[in-house]
């Protein structure tokens, strides 16, 4: 299972894996979890978490800006 907090019946927080799984399309089983979840929730993405995921592109997968 991926790491997500549930806020309410309706609401998860995403971490940063969830969201890299979902972009990244590297594990398919993952992704298509994230994608059922933002079929399904109201999504949350915190500040501190989309600075980890652009982090991650940017030293790890050595992704460009665009």
């Amino acid at each position: 299972m991926l790491g997500r907090v549930r806020l309410s019946k309706n609401t998860v927080i995403f971490d940063a894996n969830m969201i890299l799984r979902y972009i990244l399309e590297d594990n398919e089983k993952m992704a298509d979890e994230v994608e059922e979840y933002i079929a399904l929730y109201n999504v949350v993405i915190t500040l501190e978490v989309v600075a980890e995921v652009v982090y991650v592109l940017r030293k790890v997968y050595c992704a460009e800006r665009n």
